[in-house]
């Protein structure tokens, strides 16, 4: 199946709100110790982890993507950015455990105009 970028998968835009932040901020520190389960949740869960810098921009971007065997996101990818690795880790698996709840990601053309 084609996507729309480039990169053969489609980005769900996501920024968290001033809210949304200050949950992040108690849920990361809350669970730190439980990173690895997450992550290895998600991988046996069909997602991939990227990890990359980006010089032009002085941060880190962590991607997780659903794959092929994927069902429920496939072809989805959720970002996020930081001048530091672990938070950005720590907030793409707090959209995807706690504002997805582990659940279907919105799909870019049924988002409202106001997403993002």
């Amino acid at each position: 199946m084609k996507r729309g970028t480039k990169y053969g998968v489609d980005f769900v835009p996501m920024r968290l709100s001033l809210d949304q932040k200050a949950g992040f901020e108690a849920w990361a520190k809350d669970n730190i110790s439980d990173l690895g389960d997450y992550l290895t949740h998600l991988v046996s869960s069909s997602y991939k982890l990227s990890l990359n810098l980006d010089p032009n921009n002085d941060c880190y971007i962590v991607a997780i993507t659903g794959t092929d065997e994927n069902k429920l996101n496939r072809g989805l990818c959720i970002t996020s950015r930081s001048d530091d690795l672990l938070e950005a880790i720590m907030m793409t698996v707090y959209k995807i455990v706690v504002i997805y709840d582990n659940g279907e990601w919105d799909r870019p053309d049924n988002m409202g105009q106001d997403w993002g």
